[in-house]
């Protein structure tokens, strides 16, 4: 067995790994430029188009003279942005953009759906696109909808989801198409989703499992919000799960990402809930388990998309939110994300309890010299994803957590402390 040091936090020091996310509106426009415009009714995407390091931007959306804007910038990995000419890209009402690497050759494509014919345009590696007028989604229309591609299935392609209303407004749709691994799709039968318009969707791996699950929101044909979870066998055969208490919104959107660095994928979701607009994150435990975060900055709205990208390089995810708020407003809000992990300088050693195996991968045990009165484990953002306060148990499952640097905090009668644990 490889021999280990173990480490403690003296509860004097406790703070330091507490640190709550925190966020920095950034003052538009951007420095040096003029690009990041106030759009309603918009869609924006963040994606490296011309494969040189750095994550270059896509926007979409109505200005407030109500006029058409489609916008593709150069980011000079600073976060710094310059307009690009792209003559290709076409200027539509209310689209939906993705970038994607559909035919497998390394660079992102990109999908728009919006009011018209949903739209597929080629990258030629250097991050200049050309429409593919032979796509088999001419003709396919996902009004006031939204898409989103996985590897649903494991087999080494991006498959994809639409969902919206045709342009009568008079049905809606979900479905769930599977690619064969060059670009063409078929369309899956008997799926279980809601099929949804004025929509957003997300794809991402909520419980660890190794598969994609998918969260979908909008209104359904009768016009009720939701807020629908759905979890992912593997194989591509999805449930509903009704374990989390979301808001239900329509006219916004949901996006998944690790905001807090622990390995797993939170949700931030904005739009119209009944009586108010959001603009929210849920933190997840790692099981697919959501919490909503407390105290945050930002500002509700509607009509909106969410995207994300670490803009600055500093390790974090900073977010970008467009949409309306009041009556209207179009606004555009980026937000850098200056959050601060764990200072390891805190630590010294003790041998008051032991935590072993360690390094673990599926149970650890905990012997104390002292009667313990409560017992958690934190991730290493401070999170607490694990807690027992009464018939505190010599031994813990932790076969679902997620392979990381993890602390183990014990409480007794006048004191406490808390040694590292390093799960495989």
């Amino acid at each position: 067995m490889k021999k280990i040091t173990l480490t403690i936090l003296l509860l004097a020091n406790i703070a330091c790994f507490g640190q709550q996310l925190e966020f920095e509106e950034v003052s538009l426009p951007v420095e040096g430029t003029n690009i990041l415009q106030h759009l309603g009714y918009s869609s924006a995407s963040f994606g490296d188009i011309d494969n040189d390091g750095d994550q270059d931007l896509i926007m979409t959306g109505v200005k407030p003279d109500l006029s058409l804007v489609t916008k593709l910038y150069k980011n000079d990995g600073t976060g710094t942005f310059t307009e690009m000419e792209n003559p290709a890209v076409q200027k539509n009402n209310i689209e939906v953009i993705s970038f994607v690497d559909i035919d497998n050759d390394n660079d992102l494509d990109l999908f728009m759906s919006g009011t018209s014919d949903l739209k597929f345009y080629r990258n030629n590696g250097s991050g200049i696109y050309s429409l593919d007028s032979n796509s088999q989604f001419n003709g396919v229309i996902a009004n006031q909808g939204s898409l989103d591609f996985a590897d649903i299935d494991n087999d080494g392609d991006q498959d994809l989801f639409i969902c919206g209303a045709n342009n009568e407004a008079t049905e809606s749709i979900a479905i769930l198409y599977e690619n064969d691994g060059t670009g063409n799709f078929t369309k899956i039968q008997n799926t279980p989703f809601t099929p949804v318009s004025v929509s957003s969707v997300d794809f991402s791996d909520v419980d660890n499992d190794g598969d994609q699950d998918l969260m979908i929101t909008g209104f359904d044909d009768l016009y009720n919000r939701i807020s629908n979870l759905y979890l992912n066998d593997g194989t591509g055969n999805f449930s509903e799960n009704e374990n989390n208490d979301f808001l239900k919104i329509a006219f916004g959107e949901v996006v998944f990402v690790d905001i807090d660095n622990d390995n797993d994928e939170d949700l931030i979701q904005t739009g119209s809930a009944y009586g108010m607009d959001i603009s929210t994150i849920y933190i997840n435990d790692g099981l697919g388990n959501f919490t909503e975060l407390e105290n945050k900055p930002f500002i509700g709205m509607y009509n909106s998309t969410t995207t994300y990208a670490d803009i600055d390089n500093d390790g974090n995810k900073d977010l970008l939110f467009m949409g309306h708020f009041g009556n209207l407003t179009p606004i555009t809000k980026l937000y850098r994300n200056i959050s601060q992990g764990l200072d390891t300088d805190e630590f010294s050693v003790s041998n008051k309890f032991e935590v072993y195996p360690n390094p673990a991968n599926n149970t650890i045990a905990i012997k104390s010299s002292e009667e313990i009165t409560n017992l958690s484990i934190f991730d290493i953002t401070g999170k607490t994803i694990y807690n027992q306060k009464e018939n505190i148990p010599n031994t813990i499952d932790i076969s679902k957590f997620s392979s990381g640097t993890y602390f183990v905090k014990l409480d007794y009668l006048n004191s406490s402390e808390i040694k590292q644990l390093i799960i495989e």
